[in-house]
């Protein structure tokens, strides 16, 4: 049997505006015989077309996976539902952090940053702080880079990355796919929210609560006429000019760009006045930023700058290469037969946890009878679309909930016999126990439990879940029997509802056959 690489050009179009809910349709044709899944892949060309020139990357953890909500895939012919993948950009970014010690393949080609955590540890305190990735790290995931001139550079980039789909022998042992026996695929690809997927450059910080850019002056006292004193902010040819306080920033890192729309404002509330960039140039070890306007209303101390809008975007040009194997023209009907098609894939449940309770109880209403495992996320809706690093991917660690009580009730029995808390530092070594556990049992060896080194050991630097192994390979578990159930608790009312996402992770079956055509089994 011969095997050929073709592209694939999706049916519905070519260039895709990316927001919540637009579909790429890819349709392989049963007439392309068996496809090798492993070698297959999209190329995801990708341009930034954020307003006022904002620049963007794709998520640090998830890569280019980031804009891909969920994928849908279908029997071509029949029409049968096969799969569906959920919050697919979630389950990227968490094997991306779990499944890989060292993230160089990631990081060129899926856009991976350097550091792929939802957390960093913090050295003598008992907290963790969102990951602050320096703008020097991040040139895997940029969408606009920044020439010496201050211009950037708004070009599509190429990412390559598989399909990570049960049908496509993601979680499984290679084999060829049967497209003559499923009558072919059709994939449907859901793209992301961009204020999801796009992360801003990180030129910002927080200062009272309030998102800045962290590169101005953080006490500067400007006067229309340059009089005033502190560093150096003054009119120069009717324009207005501040010299960036940051040590050793250049033009290229410092997270800005010519064209971007700032709001410039002091720290007793005066009112902003907007102004946008005209040129970004060196200064020694600072960098100037001239401005379009002379007057920024008078004397202003401890001046901030904000971005004017969140007008994140992007446009995406899609192709899936395809690997296929064409039997002789003799074998072809020997191969429609009937046949039983096995793949490991995950359901997702959805479950609220209401604000001010202290206990909470999770009902997992699954119907696999070949279960593999349980793992849940935890989320607070209102918090998805930060934009420097959005909780959708990083999700919430035990300490932000209050949670100090896990445990599982399914088919009568509790699991473990005694609860945990995630919280405590000799029971963490549990939580990540039973993480690891779980991943195994979709063929998935977990090479990174985090990087908090010695530091803060109770604390979680990936994206936190819990976990919970059902059967260990090759054995499955009949958990649409079981009535399962995740009980917690937590050490004070819960502040605010959350979102508790559970993936069941199972073995389907798919069922061809000629004459009853195509059945999917859980």
């Amino acid at each position: 049997m011969n095997s050929k690489i073709f592209s694939l050009v999706p049916t519905n179009g070519t260039e895709f505006t990316g927001k919540l809910g637009q579909k790429i349709i890819f349709e392989v044709e049963p007439s392309v015989g068996l496809l090798k899944a492993r070698e297959s892949y999209l190329v995801l060309n990708v341009l930034n077309t954020s307003s006022d020139w904002q620049r963007t990357m794709v998520n640090n953890m998830a890569g280019v996976s980031s804009i891909i909500s969920r994928v849908d895939i279908y029997s071509l012919k029949s029409g049968q539902h096969l799969e569906t993948m959920e919050n697919y950009d979630l389950w990227s970014a968490v094997e991306h952090q779990y499944l890989y010690q060292d993230k160089t393949n990631l990081r060129a080609m899926e856009g991976v940053g350097a550091e792929c955590y939802a957390h960093n540890a913090l050295a003598n305190t008992t907290n963790v702080a969102e990951v602050q990735l320096n703008p020097k790290d991040i040139e895997s995931n940029l969408l606009s880079p920044v020439q010496s001139n201050g211009n950037a550079k708004y070009n599509f980039r190429q990412f390559i990355t598989p399909l990570k789909c049960g049908i496509m022998r993601y979680w499984d042992d290679e084999k060829l796919v049967p497209l003559i026996n499923l009558l072919g695929l059709r994939i449907e690809i859901t793209l992301q929210d961009p204020k999801i997927c796009l992360q801003h450059l990180p030129a910002r910080t927080v200062n009272g609560g309030a998102e800045t850019l962290r590169t101005l002056a953080s006490t500067v006292v400007h006067t229309a006429d340059g009089s005033g004193g502190g560093l150096p902010c003054a009119n120069n040819n009717g324009t207005d000019l501040f010299i960036t306080t940051t040590d050793d920033c250049n033009v290229l890192d410092c997270g800005l760009a010519v064209g971007n729309s700032i709001t410039i404002m002091s720290a007793e509330a005066a009112a902003g006045v907007a102004r946008t960039i005209t040129a970004l140039e060196a200064d020694g070890s600072k960098v100037k930023i001239t401005f379009d306007g002379a007057n920024l209303g008078g004397a202003r101390t401890q001046v901030l700058a904000r971005r004017t809008a969140d007008n994140r975007a992007y446009q995406v040009k899609p192709e899936f290469r395809v690997v296929s194997v064409q039997p002789p023209a003799g074998e072809v009907q020997s191969l429609v037969r009937g046949i039983d098609y096995q793949f490991t894939t995950y359901d997702l449940f959805f479950n609220t946890i209401p604000q001010n309770v202290r206990k909470h109880q999770i009902e997992v209403p699954s119907v696999a009878t070949k279960a593999q495992c349980l793992m849940t996320f935890f989320h607070k809706t209102a918090d998805e679309q930060f934009q420097d690093n959005s909780e959708y991917y990083t999700c919430l660690i035990p300490d932000e909930i209050h949670l100090d009580s896990v445990q599982y009730h399914i088919d009568g029995r509790l699991i473990p016999v005694r609860a945990y808390n995630p919280k405590h530092k000799a029971e963490k070594i549990i939580s990540q126990h039973e993480t690891a556990k779980a991943l195994t049992t979709i063929n998935r060896e977990p090479q990174d439990l985090g990087n908090s080194d010695g530091r803060n050991l109770e604390q979680y630097t990936n994206t936190y879940m819990i976990a919970r192994e059902l059967a260990r390979p090759p054995y499955v578990y009949p958990l649409a029997e079981a009535e399962p159930q995740i009980r917690l608790g937590f050490s004070q009312n819960t502040a605010s509802s959350l979102t508790a996402r559970t993936l069941v992770w199972s073995k389907k079956v798919v069922r061809a056959d000629p004459t009853e055509g195509i059945k999917v089994f859980h």
